[in-house]
């Protein structure tokens, strides 16, 4: 399962829109919309047109942080930190059945998965450019949560086409990326990154 998580900010001028279209295209299986920059109003006009590019094909829309816009998108599900999770349980909509929680350790992977949620999206496991410094876990991290927790493990931070296969060989469930797509500039690239990011599984 490959996920993209979505940032404006890293694309060339207005190439942002055509590179989720041309993801979900090539295969992407999830689209994390992840936007915190944005008013209610305006992420909602994007996920609406996100959504729209998914018609017919596969990939669900993840509408990361904003609960009460992915009820109105009716999407798939929402990507919350874990301490948004821990504050917000009972006010999450019902019709919000998948919920993916960000995880920094053990702890907060088995206390989540206490908590209900659908999955876990772990990081850093390698160093990334947008935390820079910040050491990455490394693939053990990954291995020692298969030992802990049984809903699925998505893994995310500095994962690209060469070490992709050892975030895979620690039986991670998904693969998460940002820049390694976002940042694309020839948009024909985006069909080869997401088949090697399959492929090499």
């Amino acid at each position: 399962m490959i996920y993209l998580i979505t940032n404006r900010n890293l694309c060339e001028g207005d190439k942002y829109l055509e590179i989720v279209k041309k993801s979900i295209e090539y295969g992407i299986d999830r689209i994390i919309l992840r936007e915190k920059d944005l008013d209610d109003k305006s992420l909602y006009s994007i996920g609406k047109k996100i959504k729209g590019y998914m018609d017919g094909s596969k990939c669900k829309l993840i509408v990361n942080s904003n609960f009460m816009v992915a009820k109105e998108l009716n999407a798939y599900g929402t990507q919350l930190s874990y301490s948004t999770f821990k504050d917000s349980m009972e006010i999450i909509p019902k019709s919000i059945r998948t919920i993916g929680v960000s995880i920094h350790s053990i702890e907060e992977a088995i206390n989540a998965e206490k908590l209900g949620a659908s999955y876990l999206l772990c990081s850093n496991i390698y160093e990334t450019e947008c935390k820079m410094g910040l050491q990455g876990k490394g693939t053990e991290f990954i291995r020692n949560l298969k030992c802990e927790v049984n809903i699925p493990i998505v893994a995310l931070g500095g994962i690209n086409l060469d070490n992709v296969q050892d975030v895979w060989n620690a039986k991670a469930d998904g693969v998460a990326v940002m820049s390694l797509i976002m940042k694309t500039k020839d948009k024909r690239e985006i069909k080869n990154i997401v088949n090697k990011l399959k492929n090499t599984r």
